[in-house]
């Protein structure tokens, strides 16, 4: 009986993990990760909700990062390999899936960032998508339950229009 019980819930686990994440952001990560010049990065919730022990950070920090259930991350690491690949336009499908609200659109001359998610009747935010095209190319999926006063408290835009802001919970 031991034998069959392990297996069963690591399959459940598995099993509902990715029936959670939209099948075609799944598609995004399979085909670039595990290539050369490609980073690609999965933090559980539990990692994250460790580093919300860290000393340093504000409260509202340590609240923000207790809500963040998973962060799914691809990012082009070598520019010159993928001088071809703009994730905005091979992905733009995702943010024209019903599931998404738009949040944020920014537009330069080489760079595009949309930010889109989903949110419940409160306004919380249960997932983020973060798609970046053009010089910059990352694919950025965040799940959990965001309070939209607890995101403005930390990310900003300055007078360039740019995103800034968690400087202390990502640094590159």
């Amino acid at each position: 009986m031991k034998k069959l019980v392990f297996p069963f819930l690591f399959a459940l686990f598995f099993g509902l993990n990715s029936c959670s994440d939209d099948q075609t952001l799944s598609t995004a990560f399979h085909r670039y990760s595990g290539q050369d010049g490609i980073v690609s990065i999965t933090i559980p919730g539990f990692l994250i909700h460790m580093a919300s022990w860290s000393d340093g950070l504000s409260n509202e920090e340590k609240e923000l990062l207790k809500n963040i259930d998973k962060v799914k991350i691809l990012a082009v690491d070598d520019p010159d390999k993928f001088r071809n690949v703009n994730f905005h336009q091979e992905f733009h499908s995702l943010l024209k899936q019903g599931k998404y609200e738009e949040l944020i659109n920014i537009r330069e001359e080489k760079q595009e960032v949309s930010i889109v998610g989903v949110t419940d009747s409160e306004a919380n935010i249960r997932e983020m998508l973060i798609l970046v095209g053009g010089e910059d190319n990352a694919l950025i999926y965040v799940k959990g339950n965001l309070k939209p006063e607890l995101l403005s408290q930390q990310v900003k835009l300055d007078s360039n229009g740019h995103l800034s802001g968690l400087g202390k919970l990502y640094q590159r």
